[in-house]
């Protein structure tokens, strides 16, 4: 018993202190970019007091002490990966952007930490066992080659066959073109774009890649359509994420493997490319890791989060636009939709109470994804739900579910019969492979 409660004591002060460098690393970037910003840009950067800086730091370490080490269960990849993104950037964030009372901005901690931790319980909800008809292996590659095949003609009859791979700095122009198209199209066009991207195109490339390792032919035929798919999607939309999605399952899924846990890889990885982008400005004079990568994983989640906070504190949403339209124009003064965190949005939806009333629907939502896919390997559902985790931690949590797939996921991935990963329906406690 002593030894245990030591083990556990160790272990968590271990993660705790790497969670610290994390939070330390994510205030030096964001002085260093808000400089940049007050400088140039004109955000309102300033500095904050060491009472907020500390409480802060308290509150992200506190979900440490609940958070999952080990598990098979997909909400321990879906929560890190949230934490780092989104929860960790929106607590310190505020502090340097908001102008309101330093008490307004503890209680904006307080109340993320709570909606947080009710989400994180979903973890620990005990799996049901439910009944999901699972399809033979042909039968879900024809219905899920069929779906492909659908979406392709939806869109290329829309968009045509005249691809445009703009530059990473220079995605904007092609969004409007590809804006502009929507606009006569439909709603559901859009959709199928962000369901190609999202849902279709990572599912194919995790699946097709544990068939090829069986030496399953049809294992190619997926991958290929996959990486069809989400090169056409960039070329017709300009979507940064599309453009890493694939690679960034593919690395997801290897990170995940092995017994170094869950929180240690996910902050050695964010570290190794925080390395890359030093090394990169200091030595060849290039921000690109800087600023499109770290900028937008760690960064840009905080301060939409603190706009959010700032703005709806004191205001509602006008008539006729939405949360993040109205963000945009506030915050950066330009029309556009600036997607906050599901938290950050469901204070914009229903205030503080909205926050923790959000928090524990989505850790209802994790415990369903949880049983629904119970008996598959980690590393493949890490890899199937890595960009539902990176939408939880940029967008509301009703836009998850369905714009960004979450629900398709889940059903799809629950019809592969469980061969196809050497997996058995009472394998959840075991450790998976790739």
């Amino acid at each position: 018993m002593v030894a245990d409660l030591r083990s556990w004591i160790n272990s968590r002060a271990a993660i705790g202190a790497l969670c610290l460098v994390y939070c330390l690393f994510i205030t030096y970037y964001f002085r260093v970019i808000g400089l940049h910003f007050q400088n140039v840009v004109g955000y309102g950067y300033h500095s904050s007091e060491l009472i907020l800086i500390l409480t802060s730091f308290a509150f992200n370490l506190i979900p440490v002490f609940i958070l999952p080490l080990r598990s098979q269960r997909v909400s321990i990849s879906i929560l890190w990966i949230v934490y780092f993104l989104f929860f960790v950037p929106a607590e310190i964030v505020p502090q340097y952007l908001v102008d309101t009372d330093p008490v307004d901005v503890l209680w904006w901690n307080a109340l993320l930490l709570g909606g947080f931790c009710a989400t994180v319980c979903g973890h620990y909800v005990p799996v049901i066992n439910i009944s999901f008809p699972k399809a033979s292996l042909g039968t879900w590659v024809v219905g899920v080659c069929t779906i492909w095949v659908t979406l392709m003609v939806a869109l290329v009859s829309t968009f045509g066959t005249e691809l445009n791979f703009a530059s990473l700095d220079d995605v904007y122009r092609v969004r409007g073109s590809f804006k502009d198209s929507l606009a006569s199209s439909g709603p559901l066009i859009g959709y199928l774009v962000v369901w190609g991207g999202d849902w279709l195109a990572p599912l194919m490339l995790v699946v097709g890649l544990v068939m090829n390792k069986k030496k399953e032919r049809l294992g190619t035929v997926l991958i290929t359509l996959a990486l069809f798919l989400s090169l056409y999607i960039y070329g017709i939309a300009a979507y940064k994420s599309v453009a890493f999605s694939l690679l960034a399952c593919v690395a997801f899924m290897y990170v995940v493997a092995g017994r170094v846990i869950v929180p240690t890889k996910f902050f050695f990885v964010l570290m190794g490319i925080a390395i890359l982008a030093f090394v990169l400005a200091t030595f060849f004079d290039s921000d690109f890791v800087w600023h499109q990568l770290l900028r937008r994983l760690i960064i840009s989640p905080g301060m939409d989060a603190a706009y959010y906070f700032e703005y709806f504190h004191r205001s509602s949403t006008p008539s006729g636009t939405s949360a993040p339209e109205t963000i945009c124009m506030y915050a950066y003064g330009n029309q556009c939709s600036a997607n906050a965190g599901y938290l950050a949005a469901a204070y914009a939806t229903a205030g503080s109470t909205g926050v923790v009333m959000f928090g524990a629907i989505a850790g209802i939502a994790l415990w369903l994804v949880n049983s629904l896919t119970r008996g598959i390997p980690l590393p493949v559902l890490s890899g199937c739900f890595l960009m539902v985790a990176y939408a939880l931690s940029n967008s509301a949590l009703g836009t998850v579910f369905g714009t960004y797939g979450m629900l398709l996921m889940t059903v799809s991935i629950a019809l592969v019969p469980l061969g196809v990963f050497d997996a058995r329906p009472d394998s959840g406690i075991e450790r998976g492979r790739v």
